[in-house]
């Protein structure tokens, strides 16, 4: 039976909607509409605001145990430091990295998130904990696998091409049946997976029919090496080697030359733009204008949650807002409902998701947001505020796929007060 929601103020095709509301079936919203709705089944949220669910396209949910303890650093001591610190993780890190992680999204409004996953060196043990987190807590979840072979992975993350491409067949089908868990390759990056890994993984792309995704050209320091050692750039190369193509997700992407965004765009290319990672590291800002206007798909990620050390989309939205306005010195360009795009129908669209717009065909996943709360007033600037000055406490409610996974502010798949006391025996204080 058909499940009605309405409210106040409903987000449909980019505007507040007065008292509009949605048919839910199932997973996905059936149909749209204003007035009363035309079943018996309803649920009013009064006086607030429905609006689409955030799309984080790219993160490492394990890597949140480690915030507070990276900050202040170069990107190479940095990942040093990640690669120490990581081989001893194990069950344990990677279930509470990832509910930490979780929960702090559903709780600031995302539901659906691209991991990008390295624990995979001593089996699959460690990124199926991973899993069980996501769906305990009820998020959905593109699981990029990552294949990794470089020495400097270690014994946690580094694997053999037959053993990764093993692996990986027996993770997608363990968990075939779960339409809200993707299993998709993800190669480190050209410097972290060897030519035959990252054909592997493009060619399990295509016979999974998945995307598959790579750290590119994120620092001026890859881009040197990948250029001494190869002798082309970091997307030429991939031409070259035939594995560029519509189904590559492209993590960062910060140092494109003019060939390499022609080359990008041709492919049918998809960037994920961690607007705040990148200051964090004090790295270029991204030229979103410049890509989009090429026709390559560009929606937000947080990155890991020690290289940004927060997964709130919104809040990266803002910075992302501010930083394109600071890089072009013009405060016009990017319009408020492109920015919201891409945090939401622009991430959906570039994960192959059918979520982020409240429409029929897509996804119930959507906030009810507290249209009182002090960050959202006045009530007439609703769609900039989402933008620019939304707090996380006025998340009240969230749906994911239909199943409210946030009620009241608080997590309804798990005990919030157990991962707490979990993370905090794992991890002592």
């Amino acid at each position: 039976m058909s499940q009605y929601y309405t409210a106040d103020k409903v987000y449909l095709d980019h505007e507040f909607v007065e008292r509009a509301w949605l048919e839910v079936d199932g997973d996905s919203i059936t149909a749209t509409g204003t007035g009363r709705p035309p079943g018996d089944a309803v649920t009013d949220f009064g006086a607030n605001a429905i609006f689409p669910a955030f799309v984080n396209t790219h993160t490492h949910t394990y890597l949140t145990l480690l915030r507070g303890t990276l900050d202040c650093m170069e990107v190479d001591p940095w990942l040093r430091g990640i690669y120490e610190a990581v081989q001893v993780y194990g069950v344990d890190h990677a279930y509470l990295g990832a509910a930490l992680s979780f929960a702090e999204m559903l709780c600031s409004g995302t539901t659906t998130v691209a991991d990008f996953f390295y624990l995979n060196g001593r089996g699959n043990e460690n990124i199926r904990a991973a899993i069980q987190a996501a769906r305990d807590l009820g998020i959905r979840l593109i699981m990029g696998r990552t294949f990794l072979d470089a020495e400097w992975g270690g014994d946690a993350t580094r694997e053999s091409v037959e053993v990764a491409e093993d692996r990986f067949r027996e993770l997608r089908a363990e968990f075939d049946a779960y339409p809200a868990i993707e299993i998709s390759p993800a190669p480190h990056s050209i410097m972290g997976a060897s030519r035959p890994m990252l054909e592997a993984a493009h060619r399990l792309a295509e016979e999974y029919d998945t995307l598959w995704y790579t750290h590119l050209a994120y620092a001026p320091n890859d881009v040197t090496r990948v250029i001494d050692t190869f002798g082309a750039r970091s997307v030429e190369l991939l031409d070259q080697w035939g594995v560029l193509s519509d189904r590559l997700v492209s993590v960062h992407a910060t140092y494109l030359d003019d060939n390499e965004v022609g080359l990008l765009a041709g492919s049918g290319g998809r960037v994920s733009y961690n607007s705040a990672a990148n200051l964090w590291f004090a790295d270029d800002i991204l030229d979103v204008p410049r890509l989009l206007e090429a026709g390559i798909k560009v929606a937000i990620g947080t990155d890991a949650g020690c290289g940004n050390n927060s997964l709130n989309v919104r809040s990266d939205l803002r910075v992302a807002s501010l930083v394109q306005k600071l890089r072009s010195h013009n405060p016009a360009v990017l319009r408020n409902d492109e920015l919201v795009d891409m945090a939401t129908a622009d991430g959906g669209a570039l994960l192959n998701v059918p979520v982020g717009r409240l429409a029929s065909g897509h996804k119930a996943d959507f906030l009810v947001l507290d249209a009182s709360d002090y960050s959202l007033l006045p009530a007439r600037s609703l769609g900039s505020s989402v933008v620019h000055s939304m707090s996380s406490r006025a998340v009240k409610h969230v749906f994911c796929g239909g199943r409210q996974v946030v009620r009241d502010g608080h997590l309804t798949g798990i005990d919030e007060d157990e991962l707490r006391e979990r993370l905090a025996r794992l991890i002592p204080g």
